[in-house]
C-alpha cells in the first residue's frame, strides 16, 4: 500500500510537472531568442544566467535527494506505524516527516532566494544596457522588460520542478531496486 501511495507521485509528475517543464523551457529559450532581435548583449546576459541557475539547481538536487529518500522511507512506514497503534510511535513518525520536509523547504527557500537575487541583478543589467548603452525608446524598453519579466517568471517554477524530478529519481531507484 505504501508503494502504491508513493507511485501517485509519478501521476502528479506526468500530469502536472512535465507540462510545466516543457512550458518553462519553451518560455525561457523563446524569450532569449526574441531578445536577440532587440540586442544581442541582452540575449547573451539572459543566456549566461542559465548556467549559474542550473548549477544552483544541481546543488539543490544533490542536497535534497537524501531528504527525499528519508521522506519516502517514512511514508513507507506509515501503515506499519498505524497498525501498532502506539501513540508515541505515531508522534515520532510524523516528527521524522517534519524534519525531512523542513530541510527540503529550507533548501527550496535558499535556492529560490538566490535565483531571485540573480534575476534582480540581470534585470538591472538589462535596464542599464537598454537605457545607457543603446538609448532605446520607451516602447522598446517596455517590450524588452515584458520579455525579461517572462524570463524571470519562468525561473519561479524551477525549484519546485527540481524537487519533483529529484523525488521521481529517488522513487525510480527505490522501486527499481526491488525489480532487480
Amino acid at each position: 500500500m505504501a508503494r502504491a501511495d508513493l507511485a501517485k507521485e509519478y501521476i502528479i509528475f506526468f500530469k502536472d510537472r512535465l507540462p510545466e517543464v516543457s512550458w518553462q523551457l519553451t518560455a525561457t529559450f523563446g524569450v532569449i531568442f526574441a531578445l536577440l532581435f532587440y540586442d544581442w548583449r541582452i540575449a547573451l546576459v539572459c543566456f549566461a544566467v542559465i548556467f549559474p541557475l542550473f548549477f544552483g539547481l544541481n546543488l539543490y538536487r544533490r542536497h535534497v535527494n537524501q531528504f527525499q529518500k528519508d521522506l519516502h522511507d517514512s511514508r513507507e512506514d506509515l501503515h506499519r506505524v498505524v497498525e501498532q497503534r502506539n501513540i508515541q510511535e505515531i508522534q515520532n513518525y510524523y516528527q521524522r516527516m517534519v524534519i525531512s520536509q523542513t530541510a527540503i523547504s529550507k533548501w527550496n527557500a535558499l535556492n529560490y532566494s538566490s535565483s531571485k537575487l540573480l534575476m534582480m541583478i540581470i534585470f538591472i543589467a538589462v535596464l542599464f544596457i537598454c537605457i545607457d548603452v543603446d538609448k532605446f525608446s520607451t516602447g522598446k524598453i517596455y517590450a524588452i522588460v515584458s520579455y525579461l519579466w517572462t524570463f524571470i517568471l519562468s525561473t519561479d517554477y524551477l525549484p519546485g520542478l527540481m524537487e519533483s524530478i529529484t523525488s521521481i529519481n529517488e522513487l525510480n531507484t527505490r522501486l527499481g531496486a526491488n525489480n532487480n
